[in-house]
Order: C-alpha cells, then sequence, then structure tokens
C-alpha cells in the first residue's frame, strides 16, 4: 500500500491532469462555503472569454445575478456607475430585453450587478432556453458607451436546472432575492501580500496568522510557493500563491492562464481558478478568481478533526508549467480559526 503522503500526491496529480483538459465547458456550477454564514454557496458560471463571466449566485436561497470583468486595476469607479443590461438569445433582435443594473469595484474586477431581482428567473430561464448564444449588453448610462457579450449557449440548459435545483434544495419554497446595491458601492480595498523576509515563515515552519488591520493567513514555503490568504473586509478574504521560481513557472497574464488544485488527505479535490496577482520583482503572483475558493480553503484548513497535510498543483495552462507542493497542516487549525475571528470582527 502507498504512503498516505504519496497516495495524496497520486491522486491530485490524476484529478489535475482531467481537470485542467484542453477546454472547460462554458457552462458550468460550482459548489463552495460562505465565509459569512457558513453554509452552502452555490455559483452557475457562464465564461464569455478571458476577461469576462456570467454568475448566478445562491448563498442560504438568496440570489444575485452578475457580470465580472477583469481588468486588473483597483481605482475606485468614477460616474454613478448605474448600467442597462440587455439580454438577447441567439443573435435575434426580437427577443432583446433591458433591465437595471449598477456596477461596483473589487480587486482587479469590475461588477456589473442585475439589480431588479422581478427579472432574475426570466433571465435564468432564457438562458436555459437559449438554443445557439447568449448575448449581455452593458450600457453605461455615465458614458453613453455599450458593450455586448456573447457566449454559446452550449450547456446551459442542463447547468441553470442544476443551479435551480440546488439552490431550492437549500430554502424550501420561494427563494429569496438580492436587495438592489446602493448607487454608490464602495470599493474593497487591494490586499498586500506579505514580503519575503518579513513574517513570512522560513522553509519547514508551520502555519501562521498574521494580525493587523489587514489580517494574513500564511502557509509554510513548499517548493518556493506560498499560499497567502488576506483579510480584504469583513468576512471576505482573498486568496494569493506566490512563487519564486521565475525559471520554473511563467508568469499568469490573464485569468484563463491559471488554475490550482487543492487536496485535503483523501477528500475530492478542489479547483480554483487564478488571475494575475500583484506584480512584484522576482515573484509570479496568482489571485483567486472567486473569492468564496478563499472561504472553502479556510474551512478546510479550520476542520475539526484536523487533516494531516494539504497538497497543491499549480499550472500555466498556456505552457507546459506546472509545480508541486505538499503542506504539513500541523498549526493550521488554530492559524485558520485566528484568522476567521479577525477577519469577521
Amino acid at each position: 500500500m502507498l504512503p498516505a503522503k504519496r497516495t495524496l500526491v497520486v491522486a491530485l496529480a490524476a484529478w489535475f491532469l482531467l481537470a485542467v483538459g484542453p477546454a472547460f465547458a462554458q457552462w458550468r456550477v460550482q459548489q463552495g462555503i460562505d465565509i459569512s454564514s457558513g453554509g452552502p454557496s452555490i455559483l452557475l458560471i457562464g465564461k464569455f472569454d478571458d476577461r469576462n463571466s456570467f454568475y448566478a449566485s445562491c448563498i442560504a436561497g438568496v440570489t444575485r445575478l452578475f457580470v465580472e470583468s477583469f481588468d486588473g486595476k483597483d481605482d475606485a469607479l468614477t460616474g454613478s456607475g448605474r448600467i442597462d443590461v440587455g439580454i438577447t438569445l441567439d443573435q435575434l433582435n426580437d427577443s432583446l430585453w433591458w433591465t437595471t443594473g449598477q456596477q461596483a469595484r473589487r480587486p482587479g474586477y469590475i461588477t456589473s450587478n442585475l439589480t431588479d431581482p422581478a427579472v432574475f428567473a426570466r433571465a435564468l430561464r432564457d438562458i436555459a432556453a437559449a438554443k445557439q448564444s447568449i448575448t449581455v449588453s452593458l450600457y453605461l448610462q455615465d458614458t453613453r458607451t455599450m458593450s455586448d457579450l456573447t457566449i454559446s449557449a452550449a450547456g446551459s440548459t442542463a447547468a441553470v436546472r442544476e443551479f435551480g435545483a440546488l439552490c431550492a434544495a437549500q430554502s424550501p419554497g420561494t427563494p429569496a432575492v438580492e436587495p438592489p446595491l446602493s448607487p454608490t458601492p464602495e470599493p474593497i480595498p487591494a490586499p498586500e501580500p506579505a514580503q519575503p523576509g518579513g513574517q513570512v515563515p522560513v522553509q519547514g515552519g508551520g502555519w501562521s496568522f498574521v494580525p493587523g488591520t489587514q489580517p494574513e493567513l500564511l502557509s509554510p514555503i513548499a517548493n518556493d510557493m506560498q499560499v497567502i490568504i488576506a483579510c480584504v473586509a469583513k468576512a471576505t478574504g482573498i486568496l494569493f500563491i506566490e512563487s519564486t521560481d521565475l525559471a520554473g513557472f511563467p508568469p499568469i497574464r490573464s485569468s484563463s492562464d491559471g488554475v490550482a488544485v487543492f487536496g485535503f488527505d483523501q477528500l475530492e479535490p478542489v479547483r480554483i481558478a487564478v488571475a494575475p496577482g500583484q506584480a512584484r520583482p522576482g515573484v509570479v503572483s496568482a489571485i483567486a478568481e472567486n473569492p468564496a475558493d478563499a472561504a472553502v480553503v479556510i474551512d478546510l484548513l479550520a476542520a475539526e478533526p484536523p487533516f494531516e497535510q494539504m497538497a497543491m498543483l499549480f499550472a500555466n495552462r498556456n505552457s507546459d508549467a506546472r509545480k508541486l507542493a505538499v503542506y504539513p497542516l500541523a498549526g493550521a487549525a488554530s492559524a485558520a480559526a485566528a484568522f476567521r475571528t479577525a477577519c469577521n470582527n
């Protein structure tokens, strides 16, 4: 029988090879854990292109619809942020309809939220019913400019049905909906990953909780890689992966380049899509696209009884570069619990 560590690495590597195949389905459903409530989080994800994705989220039966667009910036949005959102099916002009929206900023991304809960069900029905394509139009009222984002309808019907069934199971009866956002949303401050030579633990060290105005949870360094989870707002963490091995791993340049797969003992591995992180000399940096992924990893680190080890495979899908690191989890549960408490306060 293989040792436990070897078994975990082999199982994770096999799953990874399947997960980072030539292409992912454009429509998929992802389940996770909401850090605020500790309850299940369900996402319906449709990928327009390398920088733009459509999301429907369901947390405790509460539904939101939004588009996230990567621009790599952290500065606050100018103007009111008010938008009109149009949905067109199969390139048929007579299918176009409009609803209201509101843009907000989070580090590296602009979020375009649909703000009229009355149309959420219609939007999901249309996505499921489309035969060829779905086009989402974003019209910025302040600048009077419009952009169109189009995605294939392949797989949308099954994905919407799965999302609806999982969401209904969370809260029997009619699901609640998210109230409209404020017209002046507060931007989330950009996290500041720990610098080498500062509070980063040395090779072979344990997991560390770093308190402060932006608390951080730091993994040991393994195979020149470190996992950093920073608290950027109350109950909101951002997961970073950093490597100093520039020769062996090219930079992550777009949201489609990077993927990380986490394995905890014999659990089903967790796949996380990563986008370019904060650029620093001598460091390849990547940031998890979805803040909910940080919550999933934190919950697994803080699990009782604790897991023995975490393996992580990190890859650039545009090259053959892949890195594997295995982290002992001694001290991880207490550090993760302290981080979660600090981030929630």
